[in-house]
């Protein structure tokens, strides 16, 4: 009880000064209170509520009325500190009421959380009369003050000793990370302010005033702060935040020393962030290309901060970064979308500004030779604190080797007598050695010796991380470092490469890096040129993997000029140049897809390539055929280039433009089936230097316009290819270069028609009437399809964006003469409308018809090349004119330009709806832009009709489902995401005019009172003079709609005004009001739970009366038999009721039959099945059997019988009695069909007719029926209604013992496949086994029996073999059926498909079954029985095919058509082993299949396992097929999208091997005993072959030591533990690796470590307990 009396009083102390406590412990102001209380809210409340909160504003900040949820979802809850607790609790009611969000509106439960005062007695409740809104508030229950909280501690015990330990932790919390928080800013303002040199000799600022501006002006949460070394970055960095408050600094060797995030700071960031109010804090990383070559771990560690913040709009990560190594982290960037930042050198202007301070850099500047060193900041920093003659720097290197000697290593300063300058130099080579070996921040200090540590801190040569090591103060002291050492290395080798590079591979991977940086540096004078990179690359000495980087480092960097114009290179070198710049010279950018997908952009990189294309064109060496892939890849990547070289575009278009024309010249003679690809990707790098061979691109044109217009020319269709592909890669320099004779190949194109001989069948076509009708080509006929995407009009986008007046000229050209054309064509279907714009005697005429005003608003109104068209123009220029870059002068300017173009040169409607839709679009911009179209009546009447058509009708809607479904089409997707409202209106556009005053009000009561003059209000034109009142203010009344609101409603005079009160009384209005009182009646019965039988029964007979009287009754029909069915769910039902229930539905449906409409949801339909396990009349049961078979049996093309007949046959498989009534009618009818077959057959034959027919191996005489009935001859007696009445209706059973195949119509025998029974039933398994043989072979034997066995037939056929394939009582004996009885000599490409499609069904059923591990392992049973059957087939060739069919197709009829990345799903380790299993045996064969497999699978789901067989394949296929190239170039996208989701899985640095055994307790024992001394079986043994992994060389093929398994151990383990022996081996497995790498569990850190780790990778490899 003491206990409690305590806890009592510190929980009392607590809450009673609760805003006290929380100022006392955030006494340094940086955490908000209010966000403090709403976190105590979470943690109080749902301790008070005995369920969990949830913050509401993690999402949507600031999360409108309410802050938190319930765990149940059930309930919301108002945090609030507020002092006036009644009025926050009201006007929180009120703006829930008021809210137009739904998701508001519909709260019902809310209680408000607050500090108790005296408010509180005032607050009342908020029920009956008083409900404010949907919610009803009672005190008692909805209001929780801290008062409240106290209450409950003192009555419930363990609620006290919970909310005790609660308020104790969160009192210590807010305490440890509010002190720490203040520390950690403080450290961080003193380490960058110490770190980062941001004065030039600490007293002249750079401006980078610019740069910053542009950075803050882009708002973005994640920066990259990127450039060359000594560019300036960190200084940038630090000038941008040296004002913010909150800043946390850190280098990024913090990260690489640190185990967790709180390491870096010493602080639990993740509390601090929700603790922060809402001001900014900065999280600054800088120099990340510390970590670049880090382990994968270092990088999770960066991406964790990131992870950590991304939610928080107030937290800012800003890093920077060298350029050459932003590479390692375009991962993280493009997951966060980080902004790059490039800081540039200096410029010229800022170099000057500087030397008028300087002299020393004016000299230099002066000089000339210097400028590249001037550039940086860092170098011409030091030159003024250091150099005190230019005349002592020779060049760049010579300037780092004098940083060398007298800075860094201090060669004239003196020293005290112990310390020797070779002291100083191995202690800076420790430092900087150290730290890059290991991946340090910094070294200790006692490593080097205090005395040599306080001499380099007061020469500024080194600078104090935070845990008080040390480091080297600036990255390029250690980038000078590792050079100096690669050079004596160099020297002291004397010409033995081998020593030479043998010498610093110790350092690891880290030496690449650096080993380029030296390369590079070595190309700014020509002695070390001579010296260094000639003598590398000339001797063979040099090991490859060292010339390589040799290469590389050269041609990647931009300081290479030199290098390339002095050095002669041998062709092979060159070649090998070549190589290597196609394979290296490119810095990566990661794009978002969908679906978590990813794809790379390679930008190209370094001046070698353009010196490499100029020495290639001189020597003529692009004319060699052996290198002309090579070439060309590198002419295309320079095309890529931003800045590019004048004199290397020319040479590169000049190599591109031969092979284009050889190409083009050998298309007549050589047969290439892809010789149009081959052109194309030689001319596309060509466009894109279209600044350079616009000339050539012309000629080239030109010659193609013509050879294409010239019919009989041999390369007619490879002018046509070229063309076409120009249309739809359309880059951005065409549009700009050659807008006008882009416009011409158009018009050719699309427009001009050709006089084909008719003759001829490959031109043999007609045009369709749209196309005719516009004046458009046979080419523009095919638009629709060949543009599917609107935006794969790239000749649209870059001629209107690149060439604005050309795309706009080019647009009225092609209106005026689509519109001229059905003037022409069809002169009844256009009329013509006149506007003005300032006065009626200006009035212009414009071809009209009513489907111009909806161009580029709805496809299919006009022609798809013109509606995109104008679609695409109108948003670019509304988005041109929003913009708000742009100021307000020229965008109007812009748009008056528009409409002036448009109305001076257009001729039609279509025209003036682009002025239409800028003017509802930039309202806000250009007031009154379109306000003129108003002058016309019919445009305004053409305006309604398109508002009503475009706003949202829920009856249009339903209506157009049901013809889409009727006529089995899916719902169709706009083509054009326009929003229209209902104020959209033009007439609403007149209205606001008005609203604005001023000039607007006169110009549209103008254009007013000149349509009153033309419009009468009477007769015939009384319609169109109340739409114009409707739009005039002058007359209108104000009325109140509520507190808020008011309306204006004009008045209605005249004839006009008669016509409203007429329309308010017609049937349409009072069916629907009748209708929505009735649904209003339904719903408040049903939440009231008094909706019984009779109340049911009744608005069913209401709606009955409302569907006769209605002329539109579907809109209706929907409701009743949703009401229908829930009435059939009574059992207390009676039987006349339930019949006459069913009747009503029934007749519904034979509307349907009958082409009529009937609207229902599909879902319902079982109700109505399942009323025939009912009592109901026998007439009725009879009718919905009949009907039930009807639907069965239907092969019309109404989608909704369809649907159906699909859920009918998922009733079967539930009622086997009635699936039996189905089988043996179906069966009978399919034989009475034959008999009528047959019988025609003999009655023709009998009157000398000679009929060739074979059952079911030729199209039956079905013809003859009218035959006979024209002749009087005697017709067959159908039995259907016998068979139906006895089998079905009566039940009674079928005599198969005689039955034969041949008697019977195969195509009516196959719908028996679906009748609701499988193998378990004998009758139905012997029919089928007799059924599915027949069928495949007349697939594989008759040519044209899709005449008489139709695709619904054999897809019945399909779906039981799809819907059983994986019943273990059905799988053996399906694939035996599959594969056993067929003669495999005798295949079609039909039954290719056929066996596809069964397979794709196991695909998607595998791929669907995620979490059925029982499924997929059935499908992988049932795929292992397919692959043995397969593997036994005589015939190679077919069974190479079917080797699709082990999971290598998604279906004929899918492979193009699908996208399953949208859907969710997984793999174990175990799915992922026998997948790769499957694949990499047979991927190769079906390698294009294969990967489009792969990419619907879910690649990432899918690695890192699935590279096996994926190099696997590759391999095969290089080896086998002389395709490969192609086959790589036609997949690149899912091939590069592969490559780059696997750099999440690319950590060890080197091609490892294992040595794994696995043995018996016995054994593991004996081993145990035999190398550690212990006598005893243990479950694993690990014996490492190295213990420093730094000695290793990247290159190396290493064995990592030896793993010894222990099988009896891992079956008890896994017994005793719950999970399966695979689970414990790889985790033995795991373990051991681990192990291998250095891991170990000698302390709790290590061993913490390691299982952290160990549970990485069993969490990756999806390996669970099962």
């Amino acid at each position: 009880m003491k206990n409690s009396n305590e806890r009592i009083q510190f929980i009392a102390n607590y809450i009673s000064a609760y805003e006290e406590n929380i100022k006392s412990l955030n006494n340094n102001g940086l955490l908000d209170s209010a966000k403090l209380f709403e976190l105590f809210a979470i943690r109080v409340g749902g301790l008070y509520l005995g369920q969990k909160l949830f913050n509401l504003n993690i999402d949507t900040y600031t999360y409108p009325c309410v802050d938190l949820i319930s765990e149940d979802k059930n309930t919301y809850i108002q945090v609030s500190t507020v002092k006036d607790i009644p009025s926050k609790i009201k006007l929180t009611l009120e703006k829930i009421k008021d809210s137009k969000l739904e998701e508001i509106t519909n709260l019902k439960n809310i209680k408000f959380f607050v500090l108790n005062n005296e408010s509180i007695d005032k607050v009342k409740d908020y029920t009956g009369d008083d409900k404010i809104g949907n919610i009803s508030f009672v005190k008692a229950n909805d209001l929780i003050t801290t008062r409240d909280i106290l209450q409950k501690a003192t009555t419930d015990l363990d609620f006290q000793i919970n909310l005790y330990h609660l308020l104790k932790q969160e009192t210590e919390s807010i305490k440890d990370n509010s002190y720490k928080f203040q520390e950690a800013i403080t450290i961080s303002k003193t380490l960058m302010n110490n770190n980062i040199d941001s004065l030039i000799n600490n007293e002249y600022e750079i401006d980078r005033t610019e740069e910053i501006n542009q950075i803050q002006k882009e708002c973005k949460n994640f920066i990259s702060v990127q450039g060359e070394a000594g560019s300036g970055k960190s200084a940038l960095c630090k000038k941008m935040l040296a004002d913010e408050e909150f800043l946390l600094y850190a280098r990024a060797e913090k990260i690489a020393e640190a185990r967790k995030l709180e390491d870096i700071w010493n602080l639990d960031i993740t509390k601090v962030i929700k603790y922060l109010k809402h001001q900014k804090l900065f999280i600054y990383i800088d120099a990340l290309e510390f970590i670049a070559d880090a382990p994968k771990t270092k990088l999770d560690l960066l991406q964790q901060i990131y992870e950590t913040v991304k939610d928080y709009s107030n937290i800012f990560v800003i890093t920077s970064c060298r350029s050459s190594d932003r590479t390692a982290f375009i991962k993280i960037e493009n997951i966060y979308d980080i902004k790059k930042h490039e800081v540039s050198l200096l410029s010229d202007n800022q170099i000057i500004n500087i030397a008028q301070k300087y002299k020393i850099i004016q000299d230099l500047w002066e000089a000339k030779s210097y400028i590249q060193l001037l550039r940086s900041p860092f170098y011409l920093n030091l030159i003024i604190k250091e150099i005190k003659s230019f005349k002592k720097i020779d060049d760049v290197d010579s300037f780092r080797n004098l940083i060398w000697t007298d800075i860094i290593c201090m060669k004239d300063k003196s020293l005290p007598n112990e310390i020797k300058h070779s002291d100083i130099k191995n202690a800076v080579e420790k430092i900087t050695f150290d730290r890059a070996k290991k991946f340090l921040s910094g070294i200790k200090r006692e490593e080097i010796g205090e005395k040599i540590v306080c001499i380099l801190e007061s020469e500024n040569i080194v600078t104090v991380c935070t845990d008080d090591t040390i480091r080297l103060k600036y990255d390029i002291f250690e980038d000078i470092c590792f050079e100096r050492f690669i050079d004596n290395q160099y020297d002291n080798c004397k010409s033995d490469y081998n020593i030479f590079f043998s010498n610093f591979e110790f350092f690891g991977r880290c030496i690449y890096r650096r080993y380029q940086i030296w390369v590079e540096n070595k190309l700014f004078s020509k002695g070390n040129r001579e010296k260094f990179l000639y003598k590398l690359l000339e001797t063979d000495k040099v090991p490859k993997i060292w010339k390589t980087q040799t290469i590389i480092g050269i041609v990647k960097s931009n300081f290479c000029t030199d290098f390339f114009e002095e050095y002669s290179i041998s062709r092979d070198l060159l070649l090998e140049f070549i190589r290597l710049t196609n394979i290296f010279a490119f810095e990566t950018t990661i794009l978002n897809l969908e679906y978590e997908n990813v794809y790379s952009i390679l930008k190209p990189i370094g001046l070698g390539r353009p010196y490499l294309i100029n020495l290639i064109y001189k020597n003529s060496i692009y004319q060699d055929n052996n290198n002309e892939n090579h070439i060309l890849k590198l002419c295309s990547d320079y095309s890529d280039v931003f800045i590019q070289n004048d004199i290397a575009v020319d040479s590169a278009c000049c190599i591109l433009e031969f092979y284009t024309e050889k190409k083009l010249e050998n298309s007549s003679t050589e047969k290439n089936y892809h010789i149009t690809e081959d052109i194309n990707s030689c001319l596309l790098p060509i466009y894109k230097m279209a600044k350079n061979s616009k000339t050539w691109i012309k000629n080239f044109w030109s010659k193609r316009i013509q050879g294409y217009l010239t019919i009989d020319n041999k390369i007619h269709h490879i002018d046509e290819a070229i063309l076409k592909y120009v249309l739809k890669n359309t880059v951005f320099a065409l549009g700009k270069f050659l807008p006008e004779e882009l416009c011409e190949i158009a018009n050719t194109y699309w427009i001009i028609n050709l006089e084909y001989n008719k003759n001829d069948f490959y031109f043999r076509s007609s045009l369709s009437n749209n196309t005719e009708m516009f004046g458009l080509s046979i080419k523009a006929d095919s638009y629709d399809f060949e543009y599917r995407n609107l935006y794969e009009n790239t000749f649209l986008y870059s001629i209107i964006q690149n060439s604005f007046r050309t795309g706009l000229e080019w647009i009225i050209q092609l209106t005026n003469h689509a519109a001229t054309s059905m003037e022409t064509l069809s002169p009844e279907s256009v009329y013509y409308i006149s506007i003005w714009e300032t006065s009626p005697q200006d009035k212009k005429n414009f071809i009209c018809n009513d489907n111009f005003w909806l161009a580029g608003i709805q496809e299919h109104r006009v022609h798809g090349l013109i509606s995109d068209a104008i679609f695409i123009f109108t948003q670019m220029v509304i988005k041109e004119i929003n913009s708000k870059t742009n100021d307000k002068e020229s965008v109007v300017k812009f748009a008056e330009y528009i409409k002036s173009e448009i109305l001076k040169k257009s001729n039609n409607v279509m025209m003036l709806s682009i002025i239409a839709e800028i003017g509802r679009n930039c309202e806000q911009v250009i007031p009154g832009y379109s306000l003129f179209l108003a002058s016309s009546i019919n445009l305004i009447m053409l305006d309604i009709q398109k508002i009503n058509l475009l706003i949202p009708n829920s009856n249009r809607r339903l209506y157009e489902n049901l013809i889409l479904k009727s006529i089995g089409i899916p719902e169709i997707k706009n083509r054009y995401d326009i929003k229209i409202k209902e104020t959209d209106s033009l007439q609403n556009y007149v209205f606001k005019m008005q609203l604005l005053g001023g000039n607007y009000q006169k110009r549209a009561e103008s254009i007013l009172d000149y349509l009153y003059s033309i419009t009468p209000n009477e007769g015939e034109y009384a319609i169109f003079n109340l739409q114009i009142q409707k739009m005039d203010l002058r007359n209108a009344t104000i009325n109140k709609v509520d507190k808020h609101t008011y309306a204006l409603i004009p008045q209605i005079k005249g004839q006009a005004k008669k016509i409203v009160e007429k329309s308010t009384q017609n049937a349409f209005n009072i069916e629907e009001n009748t209708f929505q009182k009735i649904v209003g009646e339904c719903y408040s019965l049903m939440k009231e739970e008094k909706f019984e039988l009779q109340e049911c029964l009744n608005k069913i007979e209401e709606l009955q009366s409302l569907i006769e009287k209605s002329k539109v009754p579907a809109r209706f029909q929907e409701t009743l038999i949703t009401i229908i069915a829930y009435a059939l769910t009574k059992l207390e039902l009676t039987t006349e009721h339930r019949s006459k229930l069913c009747c009503i539905w029934i007749d519904g449906i034979e509307n349907i039959f009958n082409n009529n409409s009937f609207a229902f949801e599909i879902g319902l339909i079982i109700a109505l099945f399942k009323q025939i396990e009912y009592e109901i009349e026998d007439i009725v049961k009879e009718r919905l059997k009949q009907q039930m078979l009807n639907c069965f049996l239907y092969r019309g093309q109404n989608g909704i019988i369809f649907e159906i007949s699909h859920r009918l046959k998922g009733y079967l498989v539930q009622n086997k009695k009635l699936a039996e009534c189905f089988f043996n009618t179906i069966i009978e009818i399919a034989e009475d069909n034959m008999a009528y077959f047959k019988y025609n057959v003999s009655k023709l034959n009998e009157l000398g007719e000679t009929i060739d027919y074979q059952p079911n191996r030729k199209k039956p005489p079905i013809w003859a029926e009218h035959f006979f009935k024209k002749n009087n001859i005697d017709l067959y007696q159908s039995r259907h209604e016998r068979i139906i009445e006895k089998l079905l209706l009566k039940d009674f059973d079928k005599d198969l013992s005689n039955w034969n195949i041949e008697d019977c119509d195969i195509q009516t025998l196959c719908y028996v496949s679906n009748c609701g029974l499988d193998f378990r039933d004998n009758d139905f398994k012997f029919i089928f086994k007799k059924l599915f043989p027949y069928v495949i072979s007349i697939i594989c034997t008759e040519k044209n029996y899709h005449e008489y066995l139709d695709i619904y037939a054999i897809c019945e056929i399909k779906s039981f073999i799809k819907r059983n394939l994986i019943e273990t009582h059905n799988t053996s004996q399906l694939v035996d059926l599959l594969f056993d009885l067929h003669d495999f000599t005798k295949v079609t490409s039909d039954f290719y498909e056929f066996y596809e499609d069964i397979s794709f069904h196991l695909l998607a059923v595998y791929f669907d079954a995620h979490n059925d591990t029982g499924v997929r392992k059935q499908c992988e049973e049932t795929i292992k029985c397919m692959e043995k059957k397969i593997s036994s087939i005589s015939n190679d060739k077919v069974k190479n095919k079917l080797y699709r069919m082990l999971f290598l197709t998604l279906g004929h009829f899918h492979m193009d058509n699908c996208n399953w990345n949208k859907l969710h799903t997984e793999y174990s380790y175990k799915d992922k082993i026998f997948l790769n299993d499957i694949w990499t045996k047979y991927g190769w064969l079906h390698f294009k299949n294969f990967l489009y497999v792969i990419d619907q699978m879910h690649i990432k789901a899918l690695l890192p396992e699935v590279l096996i067989p994926l190099n696997i394949s590759l391999i095969k296929l290089k080896d086998s097929s002389l395709e490969y190239e192609r086959y790589i170039k036609e997949n690149e996208e899912i091939i590069n999208k592969m490559v780059v989701a696997s750099l999440d899985f690319e950590d060890c640095p080197y091609e490892a091997e294992v040595s794994v055994t696995i043995v018996d307790d016995e054994e593991i024992r004996r081993i145990n005993n035999e190398y550690r001394g212990i006598d005893r079986s243990t479950d694993v043994l690990s014996f490492p072959q190295f213990e420093d992994f730094s000695e290793l060389s990247k290159e190396q093929i290493i064995c990592l030591g030896d793993i010894v398994i222990c099988e009896d151990r891992a079956k008890e383990q896994a017994e005793e533990f719950g999970h399966s022996y695979e689970r414990e081996i790889i985790y033995l497995f795991t373990h051991s690796i681990l192990h291998l790498l250095g891991y170990d569990h000698m302390d709790e850190v290590e061993k913490d470590e390691m299982r952290e780790r160990e549970e990485e990778v069993m969490t990756e490899l999806k390996l669970e307990r099962v």
